[in-house]
């Protein structure tokens, strides 16, 4: 429950702890992954005849933003990260400065290493020009201080104050060297405002193969969209002409009234045709 202004009474609190033990079930199984209640989730019941004010008994209170996001499956994962995260920096914290090579670094638990990648499905390659601030990634960045051309200025360049510049300069193949003609009738070409390919490809992703795969992509890993198929798509299941889209035979251990299973290999052949602007490589980490 987020009410920090202290709008939710006692007896509203008590509904909606009600409404939530309702929603999740005998198995605790029901209802969205993860459960946040503000004051603006409050559908108020139709006030009484005699009276302006609302009957509380007919409150309904639902999440709003996590009705669908996050799925069970990256909130379990999002959690079991955060723990290892805070063992790791509290047990780097004990041992003191732990920034030696002969150390784990701290910096770790903000990195996205090659190890990690392995547990994926299929990895995607972006298009390194298509990334507009390399220093947002987690790997492969100099995070040294560099001091400014101008010593009158007496400013040091970070990681961060570089990513910053990157991000106001904008994509490169967008940046104009000229500004003269921009007003140009005969200019084909126009200015495009808030494009960001990778997005977009990632939401035509999620919309066409969201229910068979899950996509992991975040600007702290810029360069890899990673892939992993959800487990009850890689089951095999009766046939259906209906829904025989991305379905091939099963070869052995046949089971009964389960013929036919995901055809992943028709999948990415498809998947590779929607990111053929965007992914320069594309690795199966798992047959």
């Amino acid at each position: 429950i987020v009410d920090p202004h202290g709008h939710i009474s006692d007896e509203e609190r008590s509904q909606i702890y009600s409404q939530f033990e309702s929603a999740r079930g005998p198995i605790f199984q029901g209802g969205p992954s993860m459960y946040l209640i503000s004051p603006n989730d409050c559908d108020k019941g139709i006030p009484d005849e005699n009276s302006d004010e609302t009957n509380i008994d007919n409150n309904v209170w639902k999440p709003t933003f996590t009705t669908i996001q996050p799925e069970k499956v990256i909130l379990l994962r999002v959690c079991a990260l955060a723990r290892r995260s805070y063992d790791h920096l509290l047990h780097n914290t004990v041992l003191g400065d732990c920034s030696t090579s002969e150390n784990i670094s701290w910096v770790a638990a903000f990195q996205e290493s090659s190890t990690s990648l392995k547990s994926y499905d299929v990895l995607l390659r972006v298009d390194p020009g298509l990334i507009v601030d390399k220093y947002s990634s987690s790997t492969g960045v100099d995070r040294s201080l560099v001091a400014s051309i101008d010593v009158d200025t007496n400013t040091v360049h970070s990681a961060y104050t570089r990513s910053l510049d990157l991000q106001t300069v904008g994509h490169k193949k967008l940046r104009k060297k000229m500004y003269k003609n921009l007003n140009n009738g005969s200019s084909s070409e126009g200015i495009l405002h808030s494009w960001n390919p990778v997005e977009c490809v990632l939401k035509k992703l999620r919309s066409k193969f969201g229910h068979l795969a899950v996509f992991f992509y975040n600007e702290y890993a810029p360069d890899i969209i990673a892939i992993l198929w959800r487990p009850k798509s890689l089951q095999s299941h009766p046939f259906s002409v209906l829904h025989s889209e991305y379905k091939r035979p099963v070869e052995d251990n046949w089971k009964d009234d389960s013929l036919a299973s995901m055809n992943t290999e028709d999948i990415l052949r498809e998947l590779h045709f929607h990111v053929r602007d965007i992914v320069i490589d594309v690795k199966v980490m798992k047959k």
